[in-house]
C-alpha cells in the first residue's frame, strides 16, 4: 500500500520482472509475428510484457449557475481520468526500468467504469518492453502506442517516440429545447415542427474535444517532441436528466498517442504491395 501511495508499483510485480529478466529467461511479448521480425530486422529486442494500472475514485462534481444551457467542464471528472492515466502510465514505465528496456512498443490502454461502483473509473496498459538505445527517451523508457511493424518504420527513417501523450475531459451541456437556436418559439407548434440544431450540444462537443488537443500538446511539449502521431480517439455520451426533467448531455472524451521527435533520414521510397 506505501508503495502504491508513493506511485509505485507493489513488491510481487518487481518480483515477476526480476524473474523475467534474469539470464537465460525466454521473453515474454504480446506481439504478432509480424511485429517480431520487423523489430528483430531493426536491431530491436523484446524483453518482457509489461503493464500498468489504476483504479481511480471520483468525487462529487458540482455543476455551476445555468448549467441547463451552457457547456461547462466537469473538472473533477476529468482530473480524476488525467490522474488515473497518468499514474497507470508511470507505473508501466517503472516496469520497464525495472527490466532494463529502452522503450514499450505496442501500449494498449482500456478505460472503465463500472455499475456496482459508479464512482469508480479505471485505466489498464499493456505493452512490451524492449531494448534498443536508439528508441530510449531523456526520462528513461520511451512508452508508445505504435505497433512494432511502425516503431521499425520510424526507427529506420531516424525518428523516435519521446512518450505517451494524452488527454481526457468531461463536459457537460443542456439539451432543453428553449434557447438552443436564436429565435426558436417553444408556443404552439414551437419546436416540435421545426427542423434546428442543438446548438448547445455541438458547443458542448467542440469544447471537451478542444481541451483534450490542449493537454495533448502541453504533454508533447513537456516531453520535448517535435510532433504528435497515432492519435486515437474514444467517445461516450449520456444523458443527464434533472430534478426538473431538463435533459442535459455529459461528453467524455480520451485521446492517446504518440510524440515523437524527427530525425534527418532521407524519406524511403514505398513500394504497394497486395497480399495474395
Amino acid at each position: 500500500m506505501a508503495r502504491l501511495a508513493a506511485g509505485g508499483i507493489p513488491a510481487d510485480a518487481e518480483a515477476r520482472l526480476k524473474a523475467a529478466t534474469a539470464p537465460g529467461a525466454p521473453f515474454t511479448s504480446d506481439l504478432s509475428v509480424a511485429e517480431l521480425a520487423a523489430l528483430r530486422q531493426a536491431g530491436v529486442q523484446p524483453v518482457c510484457q509489461v503493464t500498468g494500472s489504476c483504479v481511480y475514485h471520483v468525487g462529487w462534481q458540482y455543476i455551476g449557475s445555468g448549467w441547463f444551457n451552457t457547456a461547462q467542464e466537469l473538472t473533477m471528472l476529468s482530473d480524476a481520468y488525467t490522474q488515473a492515466r497518468r499514474r497507470a502510465v508511470d507505473r508501466m514505465r517503472s516496469e520497464a526500468n525495472l527490466a532494463g528496456a529502452d522503450a514499450v512498443v505496442g501500449v494498449h490502454v482500456r478505460t472503465g467504469r463500472y455499475d456496482w461502483a459508479a464512482d469508480l473509473i479505471e485505466f489498464s496498459l499493456v505493452g512490451t518492453a524492449v531494448r534498443s538505445p536508439a528508441l530510449q527517451g531523456p526520462a528513461g523508457a520511451a512508452l508508445t502506442n505504435l505497433s512494432g511493424q511502425e516503431c521499425a518504420l520510424l526507427h529506420r527513417h531516424g525518428h523516435r517516440p519521446c512518450d505517451l501523450v494524452g488527454g481526457s475531459s468531461v463536459f457537460f451541456g443542456g439539451l432543453n429545447p428553449w434557447g438552443q437556436a436564436p429565435g426558436l418559439s417553444t408556443t404552439g407548434l414551437g419546436f416540435t415542427a421545426l427542423n434546428f440544431e442543438y446548438q448547445g450540444a455541438t458547443r458542448t462537443w467542440y469544447a471537451g474535444r478542444h481541451r483534450v488537443l490542449e493537454a495533448v500538446r502541453r504533454e508533447a511539449a513537456e516531453a520535448g517532441a517535435d510532433g504528435v502521431i497515432a492519435t486515437s480517439w474514444a467517445q461516450e455520451q449520456r444523458p443527464h436528466p434533472s430534478a426538473e426533467n431538463v435533459t442535459g448531455i455529459v461528453y467524455t472524451f480520451h485521446a492517446l498517442a504518440t510524440a515523437i521527435a524527427t530525425g534527418s533520414a532521407p524519406p524511403e521510397r514505398v513500394s504497394t504491395v497486395i497480399r495474395l
